[in-house]
């Protein structure tokens, strides 16, 4: 029983009618708390097997000479308590019946498939025949319900039976496409030249895998085989070319950056023309790769483009405007490359940081230009 505290003051309805007097709590104690008061009836109505069906009276009756009727002092407080116990007690009784049911669905449909003479067409009526004296076939108490069960037992069972079929034939489909592997040699892939399937059927004919299928399984596996040939090439044309365009990718990346290092080292530069870069480049691994290459930029095409890249790097404008806005240099038709050379040196390099390269090409657009006016000039 829950613990008795003190409180002081007695208090609530005496006992019930027909209670005992030595059953009652000692005068001036009663429960904690109102949580366990209510606990503590509950658990009085449970020992006594209080159901969901039971009335009032019939509660009172039952229980009223134990003690603990009295943890809640006033009727209404009892009456409440005792109608949540059976709305527990029916929730609970839902659930253990609802667990009965399906325990005796299965049950049913285990006795279903524990016989051999349950088959596809067998019939409610043939069932009962076979099952009336077994207790699993009362304990479903409707027809409806013994013939959805029964309905279910036999789709399942031919599921099964379909399933069982699919698999075995899977495993001579599989024994059979082993054998094809090992004449993989004998197909052909080429549309032109045919698959080879005549020949290779022919030659497997006589071993027990091929004799275990009909002709037209045999067929459909050559068939599933010769895609999986064809997947197989595909998939490796395809990592075949991923890997060369890489491979060619980074060539292209390795003559670059041997193109920088001779920029560096003077050896080509803005002004440079293919015929002279040639020799330098010619006789490396990264000209020799790059040339092996089956598609994208030549070495030739690749060098054009450095040097088209620094070209443009260099404010050729922003020059001019310097040299037309000098009074004193102007270069003519006699001017000479060092003089224009001399000039570009003398600039504020905080305004034109330019390289020894740079100036070479400044120096040839300039005197270009220079020809170009003069010859327009005479014109």
């Amino acid at each position: 029983n829950p613990e008795l505290v003190p409180k002081g003051v007695s208090g609530g309805s005496g006992p019930a009618e027909g209670s005992r007097e030595e059953d009652a709590p000692p005068a001036g104690y009663q429960y904690a708390t109102k949580a366990e008061a209510k606990a503590a009836f509950k658990e009085l109505l449970a020992e006594k097997k209080v159901t969901s069906r039971w009335t009032w009276d019939e509660c009172v009756s039952a229980a009223s000479r134990d003690s603990r009727f009295r943890a809640l002092r006033t009727l209404p407080e009892q009456k409440q308590c005792f109608q949540e116990f059976q709305e527990e007690r029916k929730a609970e009784d839902k659930r253990g019946d609802q667990e009965k049911a399906r325990a005796a669905r299965r049950s049913f449909l285990e006795m279903l498939s524990s016989s051999r003479e349950v088959g596809q067409g067998t019939t409610l009526a043939q069932a009962q025949a076979l099952f009336e004296l077994d207790g699993r076939w009362h304990a479903i108490h409707s027809a409806r319900e013994r013939s959805r069960l029964l309905l279910d037992h036999l789709r399942s069972s031919a599921k099964r039976e379909k399933e069982g079929r699919e698999s075995e034939r899977r495993a001579r489909v599989d024994d059979f496409k082993r054998l094809l592997r090992q004449c993989d040699g004998m197909i052909k892939t080429d549309d032109e030249a045919g698959t080879g399937c005549r020949e290779v059927l022919e030659a497997l004919e006589p071993k027990p895998a091929s004799k275990a299928l009909s002709a037209e399984e045999r067929l459909g596996a050559f068939q599933e085989h010769f895609r999986e040939i064809l997947r197989r090439e595909e998939e490796e044309e395809a990592r075949t070319r991923r890997e060369r365009l890489a491979r060619e990718r980074r060539s292209r990346e390795a003559f670059t950056s041997l193109l920088e290092g001779a920029s560096k080292r003077g050896e080509v530069g803005m002004c440079s023309t293919w015929g002279a870069a040639l020799p330098v480049v010619s006789k490396t691994t990264e000209y020799a790769d790059l040339k092996s290459n089956l598609a994208g930029s030549t070495p030739r095409e690749l060098f054009e483009d450095f040097v088209r890249v620094r070209r443009r790097q260099v404010d050729l404008a922003a020059v001019r405007k310097a040299v037309d806005g000098d009074e004193k240099f102007d270069i003519g038709e006699g001017t000479t490359r060092e003089e224009i050379l001399a000039f570009l040196d003398a600039l504020d390099p905080r305004e034109f940081s330019l390289s020894k390269d740079a100036k070479e090409y400044v120096c040839l657009e300039l005197l270009e230009s220079a020809a170009a006016d003069a010859e327009g000039g005479q014109a």
